[in-house]
C-alpha cells in the first residue's frame, strides 16, 4: 500500500529513498532501498555519504544524480552480495526486489561468502539446505542426504567416525554449519560428487579406526602434543589441518626428543596419479598414491614406528 499522508521526511536521511526525501508517495519498496544501505555500512563498515555536510546537496545527490555508496574491489564483496544492494537502492521503486526475494538473495550470499571451495561446493549445498537458510543441518538429516546422493551404504557412512569426521573429533555440535561444511569441501573438493570414488575410500578409511588407528581427526596442535607427550622416539599421528587447503593434513610425530610437525600436500586429486600425497623430509619429498602408503614409506624408512594412541586407547605397533 502506498501512503501520501506525510508532509515531511521521516526517518534517518542516510538512509532514506528518493522518493521519502521527495515527499511522494512510497511503500515497502522505500524499506528495501533503507535496507540496501544499511546493508552497505554493515559489511563495508564505512557510513555513506560523509562527504556531504549540507543536507541540500545530499538529497540532490540522491534524487537528481542517483548517487549511491561507491562499491570498491578492494571490499572482495561477492557478486551476489553487490547485485543485491544494487538492486535494492535502485532509484525506481519499481525496480527493487520484494522483501522475499531480498531474503532468498541475502541466504544467496551468504552461501557465496561462507563457501569459498568453489561454485560445486556452493551447489549441492543450495541443492538440499536453503529457504530458510538453516545455522546448522542436524548430523541424521545431513547424512542421510549424503548416504543418498553418493548411493553408499548406510552402515558404511553413517558411522560414529564418520560424524567425528564432519562435525569435528572433539566437537559437541549437532549439527554441520555452513562453515564447516566448507572446511569439509577445501580438505576433500568435490567430495559429494557421486564419480569421485578414490575421495570416498579416502573418507571412509578415514573414519575407521581400524583402518586409520593413526587418524586423530581435527585435533589443535596443543592437543596433539599432549598426547604424544612422554612418547616414545617415532610415535605419530595424522591431523586435519587448517592452514593451507593444498595440505589438508599433518604429520606430528616425536623425533629426538622434540614434536614435529609436517604438512602432508594433497598434489593432485586425479585419482590416477602415481604419487597423490607428499611430506617433506629434510631436504626431499616423499610421495605416495594414498595416505596409507605415505606413511608406510616413512615407516619403512625409519621415520615413524606406531601411532599416538587416542585418548583413552593403547596401540600397538602397525609398522
Amino acid at each position: 500500500k502506498r501512503h501520501n499522508t506525510h508532509t515531511q521526511p521521516k526517518g534517518t536521511a542516510l538512509y532514506m529513498a528518493p522518493e521519502v526525501m521527495q515527499m511522494k508517495e512510497y511503500d515497502s519498496s522505500s524499506d528495501v532501498h533503507s535496507f540496501g544501505i544499511i546493508l552497505y555500512e554493515v559489511v563495508t563498515g564505512i557510513e555513506p555519504y560523509t562527504h556531504y555536510e549540507d543536507i541540500k546537496q545530499f538529497m540532490s545527490a540522491v534524487v537528481f544524480d542517483e548517487e549511491r555508496p561507491p562499491i570498491s574491489s578492494d571490499f572482495h564483496l561477492p557478486d551476489a552480495l553487490i547485485q543485491l544492494m544494487q538492486l535494492c537502492w535502485a532509484p525506481n521503486p519499481k525496480d527493487r526486489p520484494p522483501m522475499p526475494r531480498v531474503v532468498s538473495m541475502m541466504e544467496e550470499a551468504i552461501i557465496e561468502t561462507a563457501v569459498t571451495a568453489g561454485p560445486s561446493a556452493q551447489a549441492y549445498w543450495r541443492s538440499h539446505w536453503v529457504s530458510p537458510l538453516p545455522d546448522y543441518v542436524p548430523w541424521q538429516d545431513f547424512i542421510k542426504q549424503v548416504s543418498r546422493d553418493l548411493t553408499l551404504p548406510s552402515k558404511d557412512i553413517m558411522t560414529p567416525g564418520m560424524e567425528r569426521l564432519f562435525l569435528g573429533e572433539l566437537s559437541t555440535a549437532k549439527g554441520i554449519s555452513l562453515e564447516r561444511y566448507n572446511q569439509i569441501c577445501l580438505w576433500f573438493s568435490d567430495w559429494f560428487d557421486p564419480t569421485n570414488v578414490h575421495i570416498h575410500d579416502e573418507l571412509l578409511m578415514l573414519a575407521s579406526e581400524a583402518r586409520a588407528p593413526w587418524f586423530h581427526g581435527d585435533i589443535s596442535l596443543n592437543e596433539a602434543v599432549g598426547r604424544l607427550h612422554l612418547r616414545a622416539h617415532g610415535t605419530f599421528m595424522v591431523r586435519m589441518s587448517f592452514t593451507d587447503p593444498k595440505a589438508p593434513y599433518t604429520l606430528t610425530m616425536v623425533w629426538e626428543g622434540q614434536y614435529e610437525h609436517k604438512r602432508i600436500y594433497r598434489l593432485t586429486f586425479d585419482p590416477t596419479a602415481k604419487d597423490r600425497f607428499a611430506v617433506q623430509i629434510g631436504n626431499e619429498f616423499v610421495k605416495a598414491a594414498t595416505v596409507t602408503d605415505l606413511l608406510s614409506e616413512l615407516a619403512n624408512a625409519g621415520i615413524i614406528t606406531a601411532p599416538c594412541p587416542k585418548a583413552g586407547k593403547a596401540l600397538g605397533t602397525i609398522y
